[in-house]
């Protein structure tokens, strides 16, 4: 299991290892690209299917966007690869502030667009775009910190709760849904892109690859509940029999695969699963309330999913 585990790692690059980076002199991997999103249209009403969805126009600009040279404000720690290398780095005037930051090499046309895109994105199911800095070409996103992924926890030795799915799933279905009313889907959505912050709160990375598509290409994979179907199929496999999960949870990923997303998330549907069984999936996803249920799991997944690190830096 141990060596399961760190085989899912993301990689981890300490500072005294590659000290290059530090200096800028090397340039990361650009984000990856759109997913080709084909959808089959079927529908009578065509033309007013593939209208584009109404969407908010007013841009909500960055607290902070700055042309100078990140490094002079932040220190960078470490390299962690989940869905896109960002560094860990910590404020050098104040130590006790951290933040993940990615590198961007595209022209300031297209980064204006795209901050433009994520100034939009007000929502908590999210990570916070702090500021922006621009230095020699490149852009620089700071964005909130995170603890750990979706990946880690598979990779650790802990079980799942049922109030966990619950508290996993709701917010990335919302987050999805705040998506699809500004007429934009994410690009991916994988299990190291649904991240956690310490104190349990939700996070889906990508908002900035996120792209603009019509009412009518927008299904269940697009809108990628068939990836967050999968994820939660893996995640349930982390309990092993005898394990028994609630007919509410044994229904999720194929709800998932074929509801509405509308009717996913409202609170008061009871629908018929079958001629013997009655599921009141909405409700099982209302209960996920609790801002707090996934403190634990955060705290328990950081000390078994990894069980020795690289090489350790005298930071004193």
């Amino acid at each position: 299991m141990a060596r399961l585990a760190m085989e899912n790692r993301p990689r981890t690059l300490w500072v005294d290892e590659t000290p290059e980076w530090c200096r800028k002199s090397e340039s990361i991997k650009q984000p990856l690209p759109l997913s080709d999103h084909q959808s089959s249209v079927a529908t009578a009403d065509r033309d007013q299917a593939s209208a584009p969805v109404q969407r908010k126009t007013q841009v909500q600009p960055l607290k902070s966007q700055v042309v100078e040279d990140p490094w002079r404000t932040w220190e960078p720690v470490i390299e962690i690869v989940y869905t896109r290398p960002v560094w860990q780095a910590r404020r050098r005037d104040q130590k006790a502030e951290l933040a993940h930051i990615q590198q961007l090499e595209q022209s300031l046309s297209a980064t204006s667009a795209l901050l433009g895109s994520v100034g939009e994105v007000l929502h908590p199911s999210f990570p916070v775009l702090k500021s922006c800095y621009l230095h020699e070409r490149r852009t620089f996103l700071v964005w909130e910190p995170v603890e750990l992924s979706i990946s880690q926890i598979l990779a650790s030795k802990c079980l799942v709760s049922e109030s966990e799915i619950a508290a996993i799933v709701r917010p990335v279905l919302e987050g999805i849904e705040y998506l699809r009313r500004q007429g934009r889907v994410l690009a991916a959505l994988s299990a190291d892109a649904i991240q956690l912050t310490q104190s349990g709160s939700i996070k889906i990375a990508g908002i900035e690859n996120s792209c603009e598509i019509t009412a009518a290409e927008m299904d269940v994979a697009t809108l990628k509940l068939l990836s967050l179907a999968e994820i939660v199929e893996r995640l349930m496999k982390k309990n092993p029999p005898p394990y028994r999960w609630s007919a509410e949870v044994e229904s999720l990923p194929s709800q998932l695969r074929s509801r509405p997303l509308e009717e996913l998330l409202q609170v008061s549907v009871i629908r018929i699963v079958s001629c013997s069984q009655l599921t009141q999936q909405s409700d099982f996803l209302r209960r996920a309330r609790d801002k707090g249920e996934l403190v634990m799991i955060v705290n328990v997944a950081n000390k078994t999913a990894y069980h020795r690190v690289d090489s350790f830096s005298d930071r004193s």
